[in-house]
């Protein structure tokens, strides 16, 4: 798997879904098993299905089916069972959407553990489905993806509207003036200004490595597609004028305080990799020193793998408050810095 971007640089990986999730095969056993290892007699596996739902929205009841394959001599609990098909049922039964995915098997179980979930996408204008995609490979490293369902029109008639996937966020589609709204750093703090919409925007939850950012995902039920839900520009770093920034997002973090006695941390009064980020603090922080996280910052990249929406998160940082001093709050970017809060590197929980 030597697509997957570098840790260091960010955890939601790219081009890695691209060889896996993105991947459609037959959905029959015999094309799946192809993909096992051979060396040994092919290994048992049973079916299993899981129903989502229902989802209603536009009048219509819906259903997630997840086709799922189970291995059950697998020695690593965790890749002992990955997911195979999932579909997108009406409440007549009927298939209107399908996607299979890839696995191959060996000893210790499936080299791949992909798992989905679902949820409905409920806004002012627009209702629609959204399924969540979770990789993990046997090497540790992981990626999401998403996909987004729901009738192409939100303001026609109901017949005239047409159920599908949406089309995920182009490149060329971030920094225009599509996005709904827009970020400006000034001289006297972040001013947010509105954009003229074409939809709604939702938050998407995704994981970073070592915590939650609530990404801003714009929908354009118009066209049928989504498209990034904010655009940040400021001045400063080695760019003259205006020009593209890490946007701040909500953030969530679960912390685990450190186990040693006493740790160490490197606090920057601006975001690191800014002129204005300044010279950095160096704290000690013990077992009993109260850290809050407000918020994080980050480059946004849209990822294009198939009919899956990815990002992947570039000069990704953090805002704390140490001790509720103000004097002790700045931007935290490195991952020692990380683990010195309490936030470790670690997979997300199931």
């Amino acid at each position: 798997m030597a697509g997957f971007i570098p840790r260091v640089i960010v955890t939601v990986s790219l081009s890695s879904v691209a060889c896996t999730l993105g991947a459609q095969v037959p959905s029959n056993q015999q094309a799946n098993r192809a993909q096992a290892n051979t060396s040994a007699e092919i290994p048992k596996l049973e079916d299993v299905e899981q129903r989502l739902g229902p989802f209603s929205f536009k009048g219509e009841n819906f259903t997630v089916a997840l086709h799922e394959k189970r291995f059950p001599a697998a020695r690593a609990p965790h890749y002992s069972q990955t997911l195979d098909t999932v579909e997108v049922r009406d409440g007549t039964g009927a298939v209107r959407f399908q996607k299979t995915f890839k696995y191959g098997v060996e000893a210790e179980g499936f080299e791949r553990s992909v798992k989905a979930s679902a949820r409905l996408l409920s806004g002012k204008y627009f209702t629609g489905l959204l399924i969540s995609y979770r990789l993990q490979l046997s090497t540790g490293e992981n990626a999401e993806a998403w996909q987004v369902f729901g009738y192409q029109d939100g303001m026609s008639k109901q017949q005239d509207a047409r159920f599908r996937v949406f089309d995920k966020p182009q490149r060329s589609d971030y920094g225009t003036n599509t996005s709904a709204e827009m970020q400006l750093v000034t001289p006297n703090g972040v001013v947010t200004k509105p954009m003229v919409p074409e939809g709604e925007i939702f938050e998407f939850r995704v994981w970073t490595g070592n915590f939650y950012l609530f990404l801003p995902v714009g929908v354009d039920f118009a066209n049928g597609k989504l498209k990034p839900g904010m655009r940040c520009a400021g001045t400063g770093a080695s760019r003259p004028g205006m020009h593209e920034i890490g946007c701040d997002m909500r953030v969530e973090a679960e912390r685990k305080p450190p186990e040693a006695e006493m740790t160490f941390l490197r606090l920057f009064p601006g975001k690191p990799g800014r002129l204005d980020e300044g010279e950095a603090q160096h704290l000690v922080l013990d077992k009993n020193s109260k850290v809050e996280v407000l918020k994080g910052s980050a480059f946004v990249d849209w990822g294009l793998s198939g009919d899956l929406m990815q990002v992947a998160f570039r000069d990704l940082c953090l805002q704390v408050r140490i001790d509720g001093d103000d004097q002790k709050t700045g931007w935290i970017q490195s991952e020692e810095d990380f683990a010195a809060v309490g936030l470790h590197s670690r997979s997300p929980e199931p």
